[in-house]
């Protein structure tokens, strides 16, 4: 008695925890509230029980089952008259059991049974006037066709035999093709909307066999296919809409299968190779469109191999180098077009690694550096055509560290400085073309910070000014050229602030300006 008492209370303690987890939702058309548009309830955010939807006018259009956010059990829909319009059931979202459809006529369209979602057995099509359009069975996806009536009451096929029609919403044939046995077999031909004839071939047992013939809809050649079995097997083309070729090749069971080749529209070859089971496969060549070869070189199992090269379009040779796993590996050199030697350097598993050397066109060198991993690593130099240093410094993971010095092509310092982490640190020095200082300061994070100072080109101080996160921030001073003081200002921020003094050459105040925080106060 006390074990029947305990299983009541589970069964209900059961029962109200799902009921609080249980929520209703009703959705309206008008903010008024009083046109539904749907209701139903949830189970932890998901669709559960009896859901209805309806038309803006009120009249049912939906009604389904859930479970869990599946749909579970019957579900009808409805024509805005009222009329019903479908009638199934599902299983876990899978369609199961009875399918019915009807006509806004009210007159049935086509009934059948459901498996795992797949139709199954006998289906049966009707016209709008009751009467028997088309008679299908259906075993586990392989559909065959005992009985096809046309529009004009022509039997068309009868006990699995026949000539089966379709057409296009405009009234034109859409598909011809010769049924035995329910299913395609024989000649078969396909058109467009607009009458042309899309694709011809034949059929056997159902299945695409043979040669297939496309086209395009203005009646040009649009591609040659071979099937066996329904499997593309043998010569496969296809053409650009002029009628030139476009490509060619062999497929095996569905897969593009030994040699092809591809062609640009003016006829000119543009790549050729082998394939394998859909997959490049040993040694391809592709072509520029003037004919000169592109590049060349082996793939294995779709991705690139051994040794590869590649050339300027008008012949010469632009880069060798090795690929392992369609990843350049080993040593790579790319030449210019007089054939003097652009870049050389090494690769692993596809990223730049170890000395790495640039050269101009004429042969002398560009640039000399390191790399770990694919990024500029430890000490990099450049030089200018005329074989004056550009600039030399250290790279740290792709980022400029430690210190940096860069020249003018005359030889002459432009300027110099630290770097931490690909950011100006510390005190840097900048001067013009003929030498003298133009200007220095210090960095912190690649912000101005501190003093700075600014000179004329012939070494006369110019301007101080102070700097916080790099931006103007505290007092500044300039002056004329022979060194009589021209202005005393200040900033915060960035923005003017406080009083901004202006003098004369002969050093007279001539003008005085109070700011706040960027406005003008007095």
């Amino acid at each position: 008695m006390k074990k029947a008492a305990l299983f009541c209370t589970l069964i209900l303690i059961s029962s109200l925890s799902i009921a609080q987890r249980i929520q209703d939702y009703v959705d309206y058309y008008d903010k008024a509230e009083e046109h539904k548009r749907s209701e139903g309830k949830y189970l932890k955010g998901r669709e559960h029980g009896t859901w209805k939807f309806w038309y803006e006018s009120g009249q049912l259009q939906e009604e389904a089952n859930f479970e869990n956010g599946y749909r579970h059990g019957k579900n009808a829909t409805y024509y805005p008259d009222g009329q019903q319009e479908f009638l199934g059931f599902f299983e876990w979202g899978e369609r199961d059991s009875i399918f019915k459809a009807w006509y806004s006529n009210g007159q049935l369209k086509e009934e059948g049974y459901y498996a795992n979602d797949l139709r199954d057995g006998t289906w049966k099509y009707y016209f709008k006037d009751g009467s028997i359009r088309k008679i299908e069975e259906n075993d586990t996806g392989i559909i065959t066709i005992q009985k096809l009536v046309s529009g004009e009451g022509e039997v068309l096929i009868k006990n699995g035999k026949g000539t089966l029609k379709y057409y296009h919403e405009n009234g034109e044939l859409k598909e011809k093709a010769t049924v035995k046995e329910g299913v395609r077999n024989g000649e078969a031909s396909y058109y467009y909307e607009s009458g042309e004839l899309k694709s011809k071939g034949s059929f056997r047992d159902g299945r695409l066999h043979g040669e297939w013939n496309y086209q395009y809809p203005d009646g040009e050649k649009w591609k040659v296919e071979t099937y066996e079995n329904g499997l593309l097997t043998g010569l496969f083309k296809a053409y650009y809409p002029s009628g030139q070729l476009k490509m060619e090749g062999q497929f095996l069971r569905d897969k593009q299968h030994g040699f092809w080749q591809w062609y640009y529209e003016d006829g000119t070859l543009k790549q050729k190779g082998y394939l394998k089971n859909n997959k490049q496969d040993s040694t391809w060549h592709f072509y520029f469109k003037n004919g000169q070869l592109d590049a060349t070189g082996k793939f294995k199992n779709d991705m690139r191999t051994g040794t590869w090269e590649s050339f300027y379009a008008t012949g010469e040779k632009f880069a060798v180098g090795d690929y392992l796993k369609d990843k350049k590996d080993s040593s790579w050199t790319r030449w210019w077009k007089n054939g003097n030697v652009w870049t050389t350097g090494d690769f692993e598993k596809g990223k730049e690694q170890g000395e790495w050397f640039a050269y101009y066109e004429d042969g002398q060198k560009e640039s000399q550096g390191f790399y770990q991993e694919g990024k500029m690593h430890g000490k990099w130099e450049s030089w200018f055509p005329n074989g004056q240093i550009k600039y030399r410094g250290e790279m740290n993971q792709g980022l400029k560290h430690g210190e940096w010095t860069y020249w003018y092509k005359t030889g002459r310092i432009r300027e110099k400085g630290e770097y931490e982490n690909g950011k100006e640190a510390g005190c840097w020095e900048y001067y013009f073309p003929k030498g003298n200082m133009s200007s220095e300061g210090c960095f912190k994070n690649g912000q101005k910070t501190g003093t700075w100072k600014f000179y004329f080109p012939f070494g006369q101080l110019k301007r101080e000014q102070d700097f916080k996160f790099g931006r103007p921030h505290g007092k500044s001073k300039q002056w004329y050229q022979g060194e009589q003081l021209l202005s005393e200002t200040e900033y915060k921020r960035g923005l003017p602030h406080g009083t901004w003094k202006f003098y004369s050459k002969e050093g007279k105040l001539i003008r005085e300006v109070k700011y706040n925080n960027g406005e003008k106060v007095k």
